[in-house]
């Protein structure tokens, strides 16, 4: 019997340390997709973790952060552009995002001032996750497209622990605009990816398995107007990320500014579900207010939308659930709509409505 006690224990030992090695690898499934809409906490810079702490099978405790505000990041399709961007937008990309969603485009260049309201370009493939580029309409007329090319690799895949990987990238911008002349804009940068450890990952939001990547990103940045030639080294900065299988954007984003080897910290985001009382942030708030009617609510299983001024060819419709997550999708053409609700669960859902111009958001409880 004591031989016997003395195996089964053993066999559990076993079996725990095998458990406890096992690690995750990120593909491309695991990339954000069309239609998708994913809610963040940006939480309070000062933390009482190490962040740089990381490693095999080890073990990050977040779930002290402090949210200070949320916001909802939507994930569209090409189709989802202003029309006339769409022909701007290469035929390949997978899926696109507002300029200044986190972990998008780098706003802190000429460019991000320039096509402030435009959109990042990504495309995925099951060897890469890549920014293309950005978009934009100047001035209401104007389709602009900051090119890439090089392409910006934000991931290659499939990715495992140790990986490391590099990428040189070059955006290019020229614009004519009057009364000022050709403005010509390159942002160059260069990222270096290391997958510096893997683990479990606690936060506010829950406990995930995850691989961690640093990402250190510098680069230079150029302006020529006329004769005049403006050019300086961008802030050197670093991502640490934690990503997670089936979750499409990282668990916890870190962003450091890098000076002399001493990092400050610049935002920390996670992944989140609605809070209560934390006030809420988004791109969208630039657009202007979408007028819409939304009867009955609460509703048994079917909504009416009425807009009132739609001012767009169509507008794109959300509704997600309190935990974040996109349970239908659907584009609007014309001014009143029947949205039905079948096979939703009881209960409080957020209703978002977006053309290129304006926004609506509101809740819908379904009984």
């Amino acid at each position: 019997m004591k031989n016997l006690l003395c195996i089964v224990c053993l066999l559990a030992f076993i079996c725990g340390q095998l458990f406890a090695q096992a690690q995750i690898t990120i593909d491309h499934t695991d990339m954000p997709q069309p239609g998708e809409m994913q809610r963040h906490s940006i939480a309070d810079t000062v933390m009482s973790v190490d962040y740089t702490s990381t490693g095999a099978n080890h073990i990050w405790d977040f779930s002290d952060l402090t949210p200070m505000f949320q916001r909802s990041d939507s994930f569209l399709s090409r189709s989802d552009l202003p029309f006339v961007l769409q022909f701007t937008a290469p035929s390949d990309v997978s899926v696109i995002t507002y300029l200044d969603t986190p972990g998008g485009g780098d706003t802190t260049s000429p460019a991000g001032g320039i096509l402030d309201g435009g959109f990042d370009l990504f495309r995925t493939s099951p060897a890469a996750f890549e920014s293309l580029g950005q978009v934009a309409v100047l001035g209401g007329l104007l389709p602009t497209f900051l090119e890439k090319d090089p392409i910006d690799t934000v991931y290659r895949f499939p990715m495992n622990f140790a990986d490391q990987d590099s990428s040189e990238s070059v955006g290019e911008l020229a614009l004519s605009i009057p009364g000022i002349g050709d403005i010509y804009v390159r942002q160059e940068r260069k990222r270096i990816n290391e997958v510096d450890g893997w683990g479990s990952i606690t936060t506010p939001f829950g406990t995930f398995d995850a691989l961690r990547i640093r990402s250190h990103i510098t680069g230079y940045d150029s302006i020529a107007f006329d004769s005049i030639n403006i050019g300086f080294p961008a802030i050197p900065s670093v991502e640490y990320k934690w990503l997670a299988k089936e979750e499409h954007v990282p668990i916890l984003q870190i962003n450091t500014t890098a000076f002399g080897g001493l990092e400050i910290v610049t935002q920390v985001t996670y992944r989140d579900s609605l809070r209560e009382g934390v006030p809420t942030l988004s791109i969208e708030d630039d657009l202007e207010p979408l007028e819409a009617t939304v009867y009955p609510n609460p509703s048994d299983g079917v909504i009416h939308v009425d807009f009132e001024d739609l001012s767009s060819p169509q507008a794109s419709l959300q509704l997600i659930d309190m935990q974040g997550r996109l349970v239908q999708h659907r584009t609007l053409q014309g001014y009143q709509h029947r949205v039905t609700l079948e096979g939703l669960a009881a209960g409080t859902y957020l209703l978002r409505i977006h053309t290129d111009k304006k926004a609506y958001m509101g809740k819908v409880v379904v009984r």
